[in-house]
C-alpha cells in the first residue's frame, strides 16, 4: 500500500528506505525461524510435544517452542496451578487472620512466556467458546487486560494438561462451578 501512495521525492526516498529495511528484517526473521524450527522442532525431545501443543487453537510452532523452552521439563510440575505460578500468571495475595486480598499478577516467571500466552489468548477467545466466555465475563467485571491474562493462564494450564496426558486439545464445555462468581 505504501509503495503505491503518491509522495514528494524526498518522502518517497525515505519511505522506500524504510520499506527496504522492513524487507531485510523480514528475510532475517524467516531465516531465524526456519533454523529454529529445523533445529528444535525436529528434535526427538520436542517433536511430539510441539505437534501436540499445535492442536490448541491459535498456537503455532513458535508458540509451542517458546512454551516448551521456557517451561523446561514440564513434568516437574505436579499441578496445573504450579505451572501458572511458575509463569507468574497468578494474582498476588495478601492474607491475614481475618482478610484475604488479591492484587495484580506476580510476574515472577518468564516475560517471554507470559507475553506469548497473552498474545495468543486474544485469538483464542474467538475460537474457543469456553475462553470467550471467561474473557467476556472478566472484561465486563474488571477489564479486558484481566480477561486476557485469565485466558492466558487457562491456556497454559490446558497446554500442560495436554502434555501430561499426551492428548490433543478438545473443545470442552465450561464447568458449572467456573461460571459461578466467587465472592
Amino acid at each position: 500500500w505504501l509503495t503505491e501512495v503518491e509522495l514528494d521525492a524526498v518522502m518517497r526516498l525515505e519511505a522506500d528506505q524504510w520499506l527496504s529495511l522492513l524487507d531485510d528484517y523480514d528475510r532475517k526473521i524467516d531465516v531465524i525461524e526456519r533454523k529454529l524450527y529445523h533445529d528444535y522442532a525436529r528434535r526427538d525431545r520436542w517433536r511430539g510435544d510441539v505437534e501436540l501443543l499445535m492442536t490448541m487453537p491459535g498456537w503455532g510452532k513458535l508458540t509451542a517452542l517458546t512454551i516448551l523452552a521456557e517451561l523446561g521439563d514440564y513434568r516437574r510440575f505436579t499441578r496445573r496451578s504450579s505451572v501458572s505460578n511458575f509463569a507468574g500468571l497468578v494474582p498476588r495475595s495478601k492474607r491475614s487472620d481475618t482478610s484475604c486480598r488479591y492484587g495484580k499478577i506476580t510476574k515472577r516467571g518468564s516475560t517471554a512466556l507470559r507475553s506469548i500466552l497473552v498474545e495468543v489468548s486474544i485469538n483464542a477467545v474467538r475460537k474457543v467458546p469456553r475462553y470467550g466466555k471467561l474473557y467476556t465475563r472478566l472484561k465486563a467485571a474488571k477489564s479486558g487486560n484481566v480477561g486476557k491474562v485469565a485466558v492466558a493462564r487457562q491456556m497454559l494450564e490446558d497446554g500442560w494438561t495436554m502434555l501430561m496426558k499426551q492428548e490433543p486439545f478438545r473443545f470442552m464445555p465450561m464447568q458449572a462451578e467456573s461460571l459461578t462468581r466467587r465472592g
